[in-house]
């Protein structure tokens, strides 16, 4: 399943690439960067995920299971399985969690540019994206269960939220700027928006 995600995202993040360069904006080397730098770290994650499961038999749980609620929580690696194995567990969270750094970060710019470089209605999903870098963190570092179930819970918990509110935050300004759109004959009082 890994592999055909990562083919469908390949094709997108061409296409992408492409809509970047045929609609350059002095904005665009900031998305280009990041788009790339999204692609490196899912290709790392292939990488190490393929890795895992050729050196371990627990790969049947799939390489998700390093984020887990369920209580125990599942067994990724014995005692003896080669210390490779533990690293690369390891790895895998630290690209999770810089992926979801990153990504959220640039929905939470996106807004932030969207409403005119105003700070007051991106406040919300701002302290929600630094709870989710906290929970990131927290579950890299080894935790006994109940506090890393917590932490994991709450990175969770806080990725959806930033998600949600963060891409709800558009909707609205569009909604608005249909209002004022209608009313003042297709400008607004700041002229033109740019995004």
């Amino acid at each position: 399943m890994d592999t055909l995600v990562y083919g469908i995202y390949f094709t997108l993040f061409i296409q992408a690439v492409q809509v970047l360069f045929a609609r350059w904006t002095p904005g665009a080397k900031f998305y280009l960067g990041s788009i790339i730098l999204l692609f490196t770290l899912s290709t790392i994650h292939i990488a190490l995920a393929y890795t895992w499961a050729f050196i371990t038999d627990r790969a049947q749980t799939g390489i998700y299971e390093l984020f887990s609620l369920d209580n125990p929580l599942p067994v990724l690696y014995g005692p003896d399985d080669p210390a490779v194995v533990h690293r690369l567990g390891l790895l895998i969270k630290i690209r999770y969690t810089l992926a979801n750094a990153l990504a959220d970060g640039i929905i939470l710019y996106r807004c932030y540019v969207i409403w005119g470089h105003n700070w007051r209605p991106v406040t919300v999903p701002a302290f929600s994206y630094a709870c989710t870098i906290i929970g990131g963190i927290l579950g890299i570092i080894p935790l006994s269960g109940t506090s890393e179930r917590v932490a994991t819970a709450a990175c969770m918990i806080t990725i959806f939220c930033t998600n949600v509110i963060a891409s709800s935050l558009p909707v609205e300004f569009g909604g608005c700027l249909a209002e004022l759109l209608g009313s003042r004959g297709g400008q607004t009082r700041e002229g033109n928006i740019r995004t």
